[in-house]
């Protein structure tokens, strides 16, 4: 079925389009051919075995923007949209009608696009353990000759070293890490909570680190704020606010313990009978020394 151009001012009647552009791009309303599809998935699964399905998956956007780039200035851009929204998925389908931006929502969705937010509810069924640890995704490797961090002495206290890794760019117009950290969060699943990226980097949910190991493992692709949480998150990190949690060997799991025997036993004379293990959070770092931004 094919979607006449009234979806959107943007899309042209694909039926009108110069022969050249119907016979290059044509095939767009039909979607890929199943030798190719088919194709495509064995590559990608050599290159996941390989390690290099997110660079390459990278660098095939960054070719699709650049095409992309290249057709709007022809003039062609339009034709292809009209083309992909006649396309045989039916959530393209559903979401081009509904949103009445099918060029917009889905060939031009800026990768600032928030990885929970609305047309990426995908999203929301990933975990941590797809990408590794949260941690181990965001942090640098460290010098052999670099002391570790310290521990806090209070497991809530919140650390407010501003060091910054030797290499570490700064946005424009701040000064410090402490700075960047007191950045609203303005888009996204967050935008209305008010947090700051110190408050989201600090939290330890499951939802939550799901959100940031996406924000940091696509840091490549991403713009606007989204690259720029993202860069943050990796240089708090890497300044050792955040401390690496023990991983199993040969796993991507964080170490988890139960209630040792001490405390089961206050529990049990104090009338309680109810279990309730203590939320996983990374050691905090004690603010033993500043640094220069």
């Amino acid at each position: 079925m094919a979607y006449p151009s009234t979806t959107s001012p943007d899309v042209a009647d694909a039926s009108a389009a110069p022969r050249e552009v119907a016979q290059r791009w044509g095939w767009l309303a039909h979607g890929l051919p199943e030798v190719e599809r088919t194709e495509c998935r064995r590559l990608l699964v050599r290159a996941t075995m390989a390690g290099e399905s997110e660079k390459i998956i990278g660098e095939a956007i960054s070719d699709f923007r650049a095409l992309r780039g290249r057709l709007q200035d022809n003039g062609d851009w339009h034709w292809l949209v009209s083309y992909y929204l006649q396309g045989p998925g039916p959530e393209t389908r559903k979401r081009a009608t509904e949103s009445g931006q099918g060029c917009r929502d889905l060939l031009e969705t800026s990768m600032d696009e928030d990885p929970f937010d609305g047309a990426s509810e995908e999203w929301s069924h990933l975990s941590a353990d797809d990408f590794g640890t949260f941690s181990e995704l965001m942090s640098s490797p460290s010098p052999a000759e670099e002391p570790p961090a310290p521990r806090a002495k209070c497991g809530n206290q919140k650390p407010t070293s501003n060091k910054m890794v030797e290499g570490t760019d700064l946005p424009p117009n701040v000064t410090d890490l402490n700075q960047w950290g007191r950045t609203l969060i303005q888009f996204g699943k967050y935008k209305t909570s008010g947090m700051t990226y110190e408050e989201l980097a600090l939290a330890d949910t499951k939802e939550m680190n799901s959100y940031k190991v996406w924000v940091v493992a696509h840091l490549g692709q991403t713009t606007g704020q989204c690259q720029d949480l993202g860069r943050f998150l990796r240089a708090y990190t890497d300044a050792g606010m955040i401390k690496k949690p023990a991983v199993i060997p040969g796993t991507n799991f964080v170490r988890q313990y139960g209630p040792s025997k001490s405390s089961s036993s206050s529990s049990r004379r104090g009338g309680a009978n109810v279990f309730r293990p203590q939320a996983l959070s990374w050691p905090r770092m004690e603010n033993n020394a500043s640094g220069e931004a």
